[in-house]
Formats: C-alpha cells, sequence, structure tokens
C-alpha cells in the first residue's frame, strides 16, 4: 500500500442520567459540539475543533478520533486525543448526565481489494488474541469487519494502556495478514483454527462468539483450549505468544521500543488481561506527548485566501471537499480531497502555493463538472459543481456481501465511519 497508513479510533459509550439510561440521539444536538452536515451519510455528525467527531450510534454516544498516521509512538498520541475527547464530552453533557465506554472499534487501513480475504483470515488466526488484549469476562465477543478502505476490529471499550496495547496489536495482526495474502505465503501467521463464525449485526462482516473456538475463551482465559484446523490444540496463552509474535514482526519500524513492551507485559502474564481483572477502565491521565493538530480539526475553519473565501462541506475518513467562493467574479467552485492528502492539502493552501491553480480555474468558464464517484476524488481534482455529496460516500458491504453504495441504499439504513 503506497499511500500513508493510518489508523482510526470509534469509541461507543451508554449515557445516563440518574442511573436511568437516556437516548442520546435526544441530547446530541444541544450540545454545541462543532460543525455539523459534514458527514452526508450520517446527520448525527459533529466534527469538533481537535478533529474527532461525535455521534449517535443508535442510542449510544460515539466519538470517532481524526484518522491517527501510523509512525512510532502513535500509541501515545491514540491514548491522549482518547483521554482528552472522552472528558471533554463528558463536561459538554447536561447536568447529572454521565457516560461509561460500552465499546472500541479499531480500524486499519488496506487496500480496498483485501478487506474480505483479510477479514476471513483474521477471524480463523488473530481473533482470539486480540478477545483475550480487549474484551472481559462477560464481554460477548469480536466484531470483525470488511468496511471501505479499511478491517474495523470490534470489542469490548478499552482505554489508556489497554488501548495501547490493543491497537497496537490489531495494527500488527492486520499487516501480518495482509502480508501473507499478497505473499502468498502465511506461515508466519498463527496456526488457522477451527471456528464457528457468525454474521455480525447491523453492518456487513463476522461474529466471532466467546465460545466460537469450542470452550469458553474469556472464561478460561489463557488457559483456554483452542483447536486448529489441522488436529492440533493451543491454549490461550499460546495464541497470544504466536499471535503477538506475528504481529510484532510485521510491525517493523512502525512501533516503538516502550509501544511493544506494552503488549509483551500483558502477553507474559506480567499486567492482568481485561478477562482476569475487575476493573472496567485503566484510564488514569496520559503522559502527555506533543500532538500535532489534526488536519480534520483544522480543515473546518473558514479561509480566506486571495483568490477565494474556502469552507469545507464534506469531511469523511475518505473524502474531503471544499467550497470555494470567489466573490469578486460570483462563481463558486469545490476542491475535491482524498483523506489521505488532507493534512499536505491544508499546508499547501495556508502556505499560498496552491492560489495560481485555484485563481485559473476561477478564471475558467464553468463547463459543470462534477464528481459523481468515489473514484473521481482519488485524487486531488477542482470541480464546477458537486452534485449529491452522499455519491461520494465509499459504498459499504450489503448482508450478501457486495457493496452498496449509499446514494442507492433507502436513507437511513447506512452510516459512514468518520
Amino acid at each position: 500500500m503506497t499511500e500513508t497508513r493510518r489508523l482510526g479510533i470509534e469509541h461507543e459509550f451508554f449515557v445516563s442520567s440518574a442511573g436511568r439510561a437516556v437516548d442520546f440521539r435526544n441530547i446530541i444536538h444541544g450540545l454545541r459540539l462543532g460543525q455539523p452536515n459534514l458527514d452526508p451519510a450520517d446527520p448525527n455528525s459533529y466534527r469538533l475543533p481537535s478533529g474527532a467527531a461525535v455521534t449517535a450510534d443508535g442510542a449510544e454516544a460515539e466519538i470517532a478520533l481524526p484518522p491517527i498516521t501510523i509512525r512510532p509512538g502513535f500509541t501515545n498520541e491514540l491514548r491522549q486525543r482518547a483521554y482528552l475527547e472522552r472528558r471533554a464530552l463528558a463536561a459538554r453533557l447536561p447536568a447529572r448526565h454521565a457516560i461509561e465506554g460500552c465499546s472500541t472499534h479499531i480500524s486499519v487501513s488496506v487496500d480496498d481489494k483485501l478487506t474480505m480475504p483479510i477479514c476471513d483470515l483474521y477471524a480463523r488466526t488473530f481473533a482470539p488474541a486480540l478477545m483475550l488484549l480487549m474484551n472481559r469476562r462477560e464481554s460477548p465477543g469480536l466484531l470483525v469487519r470488511p468496511r471501505p478502505g479499511r478491517v474495523e476490529l470490534g470489542g469490548e471499550f478499552v482505554d489508556g494502556e489497554r488501548l495501547a496495547a490493543a491497537s497496537l496489536f490489531a495494527l500488527g495482526s492486520v499487516l501480518a495478514c495482509e502480508r501473507a495474502l499478497l505473499s502468498g505465503d502465511t506461515n508466519s501467521l498463527p496456526p488457522s483454527l477451527e471456528v464457528r463464525l457468525e454474521p455480525a449485526v447491523a453492518r456487513f462482516g463476522w461474529y466471532v462468539d466467546r465460545k466460537a473456538f469450542g470452550g469458553d475463551l474469556h472464561e478460561a482465559g489463557r488457559g483456554a483450549v483452542i483447536d486448529t484446523r489441522d488436529g492440533d490444540r493451543l491454549t490461550g496463552q499460546q495464541a497470544l505468544e504466536l499471535g503477538w509474535q506475528a504481529a510484532r514482526a510485521a510491525l517493523g519500524q512502525l512501533a516503538s521500543r516502550d509501544e511493544s513492551v506494552l503488549v509483551e507485559r500483558v502477553v507474559a502474564g506480567e499486567r492482568p488481561l481485561p478477562c482476569e481483572s475487575a476493573h472496567i477502565s485503566d484510564d488514569p491521565l496520559p503522559p502527555p506527548v506533543s500532538v500535532d493538530a489534526s488536519p480534520y480539526g483544522s480543515a473546518i475553519a473558514t479561509r480566506q485566501r486571495p483568490v477565494a473565501a474556502i469552507a469545507p462541506v464534506m469531511l469523511t475518513w475518505d473524502v474531503c471537499v471544499f467550497l470555494l467562493l470567489d466573490r469578486a467574479r460570483g462563481r463558486t467552485a469545490f476542491a475535491a480531497v482524498p483523506g489521505t492528502q488532507l493534512s499536505s492539502f491544508l499546508r499547501d493552501l495556508d502556505d499560498g502555493r496552491l492560489n495560481d491553480a485555484l485563481a485559473a480555474f476561477l478564471r475558467r468558464r464553468p463547463t459543470g463538472s462534477r464528481p459523481r464517484s468515489p473514484a473521481d476524488v482519488r485524487r486531488p481534482a477542482l470541480f464546477d459543481e458537486l452534485g449529491p455529496r452522499l455519491a461520494l460516500v465509499a459504498a459499504e458491504r450489503g448482508s450478501d456481501g457486495r457493496p452498496v453504495s449509499p446514494i442507492d441504499a433507502a436513507p437511513g439504513t447506512m452510516r459512514a465511519a468518520a
């Protein structure tokens, strides 16, 4: 994969007031969260100045961190952003309201053509190890979903060091599957397991239940017995060790030594698994790190350039679109940028390096050009018109596994992740 490797985190929370459940959809629009209407597939989404997005996933509150570029030390940024966003949302809630974490979804960017085979391979090799790193004794299981240009892994709510460890393992294990599929050599992966997979609900993918490997994985923990497809058996501990061995090798230089130690301590038993501990959260104030401003936060500001005023009209994981308004000529246009290139686009825009190109386009007589599908915005481009923004949202898989464009789906049936 030649483009920037990214990782995304979505945290979902139960909302309550005086001990009673609250439907977050009923209060989200009164919280003055940020910029609305930038995700055409999600009318509840608000993009914050931090770059994160807050929305409602059913009755639960959801915080989607801005996509994070993978580089050594990225888990420190992850922890800090997650901590600050959770604290900020809790502070915005009405009096006597509270939030409690209920799930974590980790997304790793991969070639879109590989999302399905990676998910299938992942569920049969790495799933029990990630479940042990994320899930508590009472947790149900793991979601493994092929999403547009990324693999999504959904388990129990984790924060602090557990979030860092689970995210690093998820990244390395997805990369290991990707490498094995591209090379045709699966010898570097953990053994293929006997597993009973079920269809995921709400969105296409697979659900790996805690009892999908025979016994109760969360109850037995490190001592769980897992059958392999070639007739051997692994313990839960061996699944952890073999999974981390393969994930660590695939990470290469993408993780620092300090980050790897977080996983190694859990695998070695120096830190408890979530199913071995009564503590739901280990979310102390993370160590302070220097975190660059997210381009997704910077993008929401209206920019006054010599050639035009520029403001966002769409900001999603995949696609970012900006309105260009040349008041002197009464001319409008649109700049569309892949999410992976948002940072460089804004930097060039703010430094004036795009002034000549934008001015030349705005002087040109409009031809009615417009982006009509995600394929038209795979690289930065200028257009005269925009058309339905939903047409630019990447297709999600329907119940049969076939891609369905959101614009062709029934209203309200699909929600794009931030």
